[in-house]
């Protein structure tokens, strides 16, 4: 069964104030991410080759996570918190104990980088996602491998579990989609539009669609059981890398290497989508857990907070002087962490 997540605390207004600035990596902090108490953060520097663990409250240093011999893709943390998970161009992923720092397992199959990792929704499996054109699942308390789903022409570049488990979204260099029967690894559906690489894609939090897009510049909105393509993004002028889905599925942010990000409306047929702005690329985006917020964060050095639906600008959080390479707001709302260009992370206190 999937572990219950955080009760979520519905804020109507945020009063954003900078907590930490986390030193520590040597080169960009790539990707950060929350623990589902939100007292710990997990921060990746690719170049580096480590992971930092860091208290939210008092910004200590917990551990420092290595072993990879060459650049990280990916970092996901388990449901329950107990393990972290990263993927590397040394071919290899591994999983970690959170508490202690170290390392448990070392998953060897693959045959080339491993570019995705993520957690089964009751965290006792993890998907990898290779170059190799292999996404395997793991089971995670004994790093056996239980299942190699192969199919896929070239590589694999993202996995995403569905909210109960038994569905795994794929895509890749192929520029095809895919749906996957978790149970028996049987393929389910081909999701077949782009007309390129598909870079990223994500099921809604209630299960009913999915979400692709890609190196085409365009996204789509698929019925994920049958297959039926339902909608067209467009609106993108460059790669679209990147999303964001609301927690109640209401809204698809999509993420591209432009100065504005796209927000289109899942249910409804509107043919142009909302534009929010900055002042240079937008590299992520999210949700606060109660959907009433969106935190974007650019090139611009800047974060900035955006109200949902009417998408006012609330906040713009300017204290990073570098590229903003990653957001991250916590399960319980309290806070917002980005990862930033000048070899730091920045936790911010959004509400008491």
């Amino acid at each position: 069964m999937p572990i219950p997540k955080p009760e979520v605390v519905v804020r109507e207004e945020l009063d954003p104030r900078e907590l930490h600035t986390l030193a520590g990596h040597s080169e960009w902090v790539d990707l950060v991410a929350f623990t589902p108490d939100s007292g710990t953060l997990a921060t990746m520097c690719s170049r580096d080759q480590t992971i930092r663990l860091w208290s939210v409250e008092t910004g200590e240093e917990l551990h420092v996570l290595t072993g990879h011999s060459e650049f990280i893709w990916n970092i996901s943390i388990s449901p329950h918190g107990r393990y972290l998970a990263s993927g590397s161009k040394d071919d290899t992923a591994r999983i970690w104990d959170m508490a202690s720092g170290e390392q448990l397992h070392e998953l060897k199959a693959h045959g080339d980088n491993v570019r995705w990792v993520d957690f089964s929704p009751d965290g006792s499996l993890l998907a990898t996602a290779s170059a190799d054109s292999d996404i395997r699942l793991w089971e995670v308390t004994s790093g056996r491998c239980r299942q190699t789903l192969s199919g896929n022409q070239y590589g694999v570049t993202f996995v995403d579990f569905s909210s109960d488990g038994k569905l795994l979204l794929s895509g890749g260099l192929d520029k095809i989609g895919r749906v996957w029967n978790v149970g028996d690894g049987s393929l389910l559906q081909q999701l077949d539009a782009h007309k390129d690489q598909v870079y990223t894609g994500m099921f809604t939090p209630d299960g009913k669609h999915a979400v692709t897009a890609g190196d085409d510049k365009r996204g789509y909105l698929w019925d994920p059981m049958t297959g039926e393509k339902l909608k067209t993004y467009g609106g993108a002028t460059d790669v679209i890398f990147g999303m964001a889905i609301s927690p109640d599925s209401q809204w698809a942010v999509l993420v591209s290497k432009e100065r504005s990000i796209n927000m289109w409306p899942i249910s409804k047929g509107q043919s142009e989508p909302h534009k929010l702005e900055h002042r240079n690329v937008v590299g992520s985006a999210c949700f606060t857990p109660d959907g009433n917020y969106l935190a974007t964060g650019s090139m611009d050095h800047t974060v900035r907070i955006w109200s949902v639906p009417d998408l006012v600008e609330k906040h713009s959080l300017d204290s990073c002087k570098d590229i903003i390479t990653s957001v991250a707001i916590s399960p319980d709302g309290r806070f917002l962490a980005a990862g930033c260009a000048d070899h730091t992370a920045r936790i911010w206190q959004l509400a008491d």
